[in-house]
């Protein structure tokens, strides 16, 4: 998810036609150097820039437990718990060239269900100089749940070596595996 967000971020300058600057790199295919002053625009970025954003609307929309189209239109914060609204209006308020964020919020289903979600920001100025938030995030439940398994586990382990008194022995199939 990190690279892909600073994958974005970076996607996200456009030249003088409105479309995607490519950069420079070492690609070694003869476009290595088409962006190496800073002004080379790529329609085929653009492209790629908009299959990989639609993909992102439909993830997130499910995360959201929504449509596309049933977001469309609508305030940003309307996906989550009333708590987090100040921090996301805190984030559309930003003034212009604030750096990006991250952050934890919690989406709120139309069914009830939470979802923990990471939620990543920056701010992009479009060529007739208005400004938008640009934002994207991802479920963290998974990453939670396991977070929380190993925490209980270490407390366990941090239990059973406080209480032995002079050592630890454990056993795995029946035998001595360490001592």
């Amino acid at each position: 998810f990190e690279h892909c967000a600073a994958a974005l971020d970076r996607s996200l300058a456009v030249g003088a036609h409105g479309l995607p600057l490519i950069g420079s790199g070492d690609w070694n295919d003869g476009m290595n150097r088409v962006g190496h002053e800073g002004r080379g625009e790529s329609v085929w970025l653009g492209w790629f820039l908009h299959t990989v954003l639609a993909a992102f609307v439909l993830a997130a929309a499910a995360i959201a437990g929504r449509t596309a189209e049933e977001l469309r239109g609508q305030l940003p914060w309307c996906i989550l718990r009333r708590e987090d609204w100040p921090m996301v209006q805190q984030l559309v308020a930003r003034p212009p060239g604030a750096p990006p964020v991250a952050f934890d919020v919690v989406v709120e289903q139309p069914s009830g269900a939470l979802v923990p979600i990471e939620l990543a920001a920056t701010r992009i100025h479009g060529q007739n100089g208005e400004i938008f938030v640009f934002g994207y995030y991802r479920d963290v439940t998974q990453q939670r749940r396991t977070l929380a398994e190993l925490q209980a586990s270490e407390t366990r382990f941090k239990s059973l070596v406080e209480a032995a008194p002079d050592g630890v022995v454990i056993l795995a199939r029946g035998v001595i595996a360490y001592i």
